[in-house]
Formats: C-alpha cells, sequence, structure tokens
C-alpha cells in the first residue's frame, strides 16, 4: 500500500471534534482602540475577510480531498480497518501488540519463543507454538497497516495529552466505523451476488433480499460451497451433506478452505490445489464491487488470462476470465460519479488482505447462516487469517514469494489496470497525449524548415541566373 493512503485523514484538527467551523473574528487587538464604534466601511471590511478566510479554509479542505470535512468524525476515519488491516481482530489487541514490541522488557517472552527446541514439542505443541508466532506477526502486520491508513490513531498514542479512558472511547468510535463498513458491504454484496448467480438461470432463482434458501440447500451455492474433496455432482453425497448440516462437511473435509468459488474454474482440483486458487471470476467480481463500484463490475475481468500454479502446467494455455456478459445487472446501471473506495483511500494496489476480507465476505453471503459473528458452521477468522498467511508468512526470496508476487500483480493487473481509463494507474493515456502534441509539432516545424530551405534555394537560382545574363 503506498503512504500515499495517509490522506485520507483529516489533518490538522482532531477527528472525534464536532469540527465546526474555525471562528475567524479578528482579535481584539486588531480592532480599533478609540471610543466611538467601527464605522461601516470597517465592519464590511472585516466581513468580507471572514468570508475569505472561510473561502480559504474550504478550498483548502477540497484540495486535500475531503468534499465535506466537517463530518469527518472518528467513526468515518475507522472505515478502512476491517477493509484492508484487520476484519478481525480489535484495535486494542493491535495496538498491545505494537505497545509490546516496544517495551524493552517484553523481548524475554520472544527469546522464550526462540529458544523453543521444535523437535521436542508433540503436534499439539507444535501447532500452538506456530499459532503463537503468526499471530504476533499478522497483528504488527495490522498495527502498520492499520496507522497507514488511519494514521489519527498513531497520532492519538503519541499525545501525551491523551489519558486511557480516552483512547478507548477513540479505539469504540474506530471499531464501530470500520464495522458499519463491514455491514454495508455484506448487505450491498448479498443483492449483487444474487444477480450474478441469476444470470446463470439456476431453479429457483436467488432472493437478492434474503439468505434463506443459500448455502448447501441451493445446488448452485452448495455447489460453490462444498469443499473440493467432495463430489457435489455425486447424489448421495449432496443428501448426506444436507442431513449432517454445515459444520460436519468443514469437520470431515480435508482441505476445508479450498472450495470451488475460490478458483477460475469454480472447480479445483485436489491433487494441485493451488492450480488457479484464489483467481475465481465471483471473488474479482467481489473484490471490484467492495474497493471499486458495480458499475466496474464485469469490464476489469474481460480477456484476464489465469495464472498456472503447478509446477508441471507451463505448456497449459491460459484461460480467460468472464467477460462483461457476465456481469449481471451491474452491466446496466449508470456509472457512478462518487469516489471510489479507492479513490477515497488512495488504493491503487490489491493487497492479500483485500483479498481475504473479499473472500471470507463472499463465503459468508454464499451461505445461509445467522448473522455475522453469530455462525459458527464455519471458521470464518481462521479462513481469513489462512489467506493471510499464504501470502504474508513465507519466507524472502522463495518460490513462495515469487508466486505470490505474481498472483498480486496479476490482481493489481485486472482490478486497477484492464480497461480503467480513470482508474488511479492509468498515466498512459496523457502521456500519449502529450507524445502525440509533440510529434505534431515536431513535423510541423520541419515541414516549415524544409519549405524555407527550398524558398532559398529558388531564390539563389535566381539570383545566379539573372547575374549571368
Amino acid at each position: 500500500m503506498s503512504s500515499q493512503s495517509s490522506s485520507l485523514s483529516v489533518r490538522g484538527h482532531h477527528p472525534g471534534s464536532s469540527r465546526s467551523r474555525r471562528d475567524t473574528t479578528l482579535p481584539p487587538s486588531d480592532i480599533p482602540r478609540d471610543s466611538s464604534p467601527p464605522s461601516e466601511d470597517t465592519q464590511s471590511l472585516i466581513l468580507a475577510l471572514k468570508r475569505k478566510i472561510e473561502a480559504l479554509e474550504d478550498e483548502n479542505e477540497r484540495l486535500k480531498g475531503n468534499q465535506n470535512p466537517k463530518t469527518k468524525t472518528t467513526k468515518c476515519l475507522g472505515r478502512p480497518i476491517r477493509k484492508v488491516a484487520a476484519l478481525f481482530s480489535s484495535i486494542n489487541s493491535l495496538v498491545q501488540e505494537y505497545e509490546r514490541r516496544c517495551d524493552p522488557d517484553s523481548h524475554a517472552e520472544d527469546d522464550e519463543l526462540n529458544d523453543v527446541d521444535t523437535a521436542q514439542l508433540n503436534d499439539v505443541e507444535y501447532e500452538e507454538y506456530e499459532q503463537r508466532l503468526e499471530l504476533k506477526r499478522r497483528d504488527f502486520e495490522s498495527f502498520r497497516l492499520m496507522c497507514e491508513y488511519v494514521p489519527y490513531i498513531k497520532r492519538k498514542i503519541y499525545s501525551r495529552d491523551v489519558n486511557h479512558a480516552e483512547l478507548q472511547a477513540d479505539y469504540t468510535s474506530l471499531e464501530s466505523g470500520a464495522n458499519a463498513v463491514r455491514s454495508e458491504d455484506i448487505h450491498n454484496s448479498a443483492a449483487e451476488l444474487a444477480d450474478w448467480l441469476n444470470q446463470r438461470s439456476p431453479q429457483p432463482l436467488i432472493d437478492r433480499h434474503s439468505r434463506l434458501g443459500r448455502g448447501f440447500r441451493h445446488d448452485l451455492t452448495g455447489r460453490l460451497l462444498c469443499p473440493i474433496d467432495f463430489d457435489w455432482d455425486d447424489l448421495m453425497i449432496r443428501v448426506e451433506i444436507r442431513a449432517v448440516g454445515r459444520r460436519s462437511v468443514v469437520k470431515d473435509s480435508t482441505v476445508p478452505f479450498f472450495l470451488p468459488f475460490l478458483y477460475h474454474d469454480e472447480a479445483g482440483d485436489v491433487q494441485s490445489p493451488l492450480k488457479g486458487w484464489l483467481q475465481g471470476p465471483l471473488l474479482v467480481k467481489m473484490v471490484v464491487l467492495l474497493f471499486k463500484s458495480a458499475s466496474s463490475v464485469g469490464k476489469e475481468i474481460a480477456d484476464i488470462e489465469i495464472i498456472n500454479e503447478s509446477s508441471d502446467d507451463e505448456n497449459v494455455s491460459p484461460q480467460p476470465l468472464p467477460g462483461p456478459g457476465a456481469s449481471g445487472r451491474s452491466g446496466k446501471r449508470r456509472k457512478s460519479t462518487k469516489k471510489t473506495v479507492s479513490q477515497l483511500w488512495n488504493v491503487t494496489s490489491v493487497s492479500p488482505r483485500m483479498i481475504a476480507y473479499a473472500a471470507t465476505l463472499l463465503r459468508f453471503i454464499l451461505s445461509d447462516g445467522p448473522a455475522w459473528g453469530a455462525d459458527d458452521s464455519f471458521p470464518y477468522e481462521s479462513f481469513y487469517n489462512a489467506i493471510v498467511d499464504f501470502f504474508e508468512d513465507v519466507e524472502a526470496g522463495s518460490e513462495d514469494e515469487l508466486r505470490n508476487k505474481k498472483l498480486l500483480a496479476w490482481w493489481t493487473r485486472i482490478v486497477y489496470t484492464s480497461g480503467d481509463a480513470n482508474g488511479p494507474s492509468s498515466t498512459h493515456p496523457l502521456k500519449d497525449f502529450k507524445n502525440t502534441i509533440k510529434n505534431h509539432r515536431a513535423a510541423q516545424h520541419a515541414r516549415r524548415a524544409a519549405k524555407a530551405s527550398g524558398a532559398g534555394a529558388v531564390n539563389n537560382s535566381r539570383s545566379t541566373m539573372q547575374s549571368s545574363a
């Protein structure tokens, strides 16, 4: 993520305040001291100066990208947290990990983990050891990303004038804004998903306004949710899955997080589980919807080739993802003139946590489970963490890191470059325009020079002829 994304914060004020217009009344020392009241001309001048200062302040906020600065509250500042930093972790836990690393006395705990002889651990102990390491790494990276998109948090932590109670109140307000965004995304994307899937003419059609009837109860959503080590086409397996319940499916599967909707062909191969994984058409649409707009879904995923992950399939021809024709209602929408999430937060590339966020919400809205946080039939937090760790918990310079960089580059190209003439990364049209003008002027200058040179030669020839005569 670019550090430029810190521009979403409103500099120079505390976002938790009511953000009232500054009192631009001239200080007493600047008011005329004579006993007589200010003249009419003086009063007019003061009012004119106040209006000018207010206009300059509004223009300054507009140039910063804050079209409506008066409504920029602490709650509003927290909106990026769930989408780009941490979907499940509390702000308190992330700050505590940061403070622990800043505390010299906490190194004893790190030394204790580093000194563990993993060869002496049994399977349960080793899994617990790994989870502790991963949690610390993940929480610290979450804190870093949170401060990148919400720099207000770090300013408050460093402030000497803020007590513990004020910090906790700010954290509560920020989390309220972050959770509100997640709820909005679930509500909006659940309806959009119904439109996308209904283009396939399922029976029955999927309700836009309710998730009842989705999940394993419906043949289409059930196929997309069934782990790839189970054959959904087998009638006996479908009957058994519906009979034993959602939780048993996850428990019995050897690859519960390798789900068909994550694959480019919406099927997957249990023998090559990474081939086409995290390249599913629905997942691509979900990322575009959540970070750009509903009107952008479809055009970005046309003619994009999928990456073949396994080492023995280099000669396999890449396959294009479904194009605009599969985008459903979104293809008929009038293009919105509002700024997208990516434009507001200056997001110009796809990150691992953006993919994990979209995948987790997509898994939820495909299901018929109860409200968010109340569905214990699927380990959503572990699913989210698994995708994050897939990208982030790799050795530097390893083949895994190179593979992940290639996959993220594919994502950025498909979401922010392909077919996006007004995207944040599209500098080529302006560059091409300037080159065209430059070349045209150079050619025009060359023609004038050639014409002038030709006219000079003709004049010289005439002069020679006249001298000879």
